[in-house]
């Protein structure tokens, strides 16, 4: 019986290389970019609102 078991553990194991994870990379470059740009977004904002201040 431990045989079987350790068989069934060897075929589950993972061999270390990810299949088909490009969708999960666009997806974190997507959000990564809406934020810098959001970022930016807002410094210029602030930048532009405190020159109106002096």
């Amino acid at each position: 019986m431990s045989a079987l078991l350790l068989l069934q553990v060897e075929a589950a194991s993972p061999d270390g290389v990810v299949q088909g994870g490009w969708d999960y990379v666009v997806a974190a470059y997507a959000i990564s970019a809406a934020v810098f740009f959001f970022y930016a977004v807002t410094v210029v904002v602030r930048l532009r609102r405190a020159k109106d201040v002096q």
